[in-house]
């Protein structure tokens, strides 16, 4: 089985990009371009200790269609399972057999919860 056929999850890239809105000072502001697209996502790991206590911190990787084009900082939204934010630059990964690209790995943080609206909250 190929992998494109794992990727499979309705999800949308949220990518920032230059050459958005101006604020009044004349700066500007990023723009978001949404891309709907599939994933597949996956946890990765759980709790970290951190001093006398545990925090929770889990960490979450989404895999993407090779083609995907996303960076550190984007969002993606998966459906059900909430938002998450890119965590440092995603690998493309390459098959040493064929020289071909496979996927995308990109590790992530949920930043919005399912069923959670942006602002907190349900």
């Amino acid at each position: 089985m190929a992998i494109a056929q794992l990727i499979n999850r309705p999800c949308t890239i949220r990518r920032r990009v230059e050459g958005g809105v101006k604020d009044d000072l004349g700066n500007s502001n990023p723009g978001v371009v949404e891309v709907e697209t599939v994933c597949e996502l996956q946890q990765e790991t759980g709790f970290r200790k951190e001093g006398e206590g545990e925090l929770s911190d889990t960490r979450w990787v989404v895999y993407l269609l090779p083609d995907a084009e996303i960076g550190s900082g984007d969002s993606i939204e998966v459906e059900g399972d909430g938002t998450f934010q890119v965590l440092g630059e995603p690998w493309k990964a390459r098959n040493p057999r064929t020289g071909q690209y496979s996927y995308i790995r990109a590790a992530a943080r949920r930043t919005i919860g399912p069923g959670e609206s942006p602002g907190g909250g349900a």
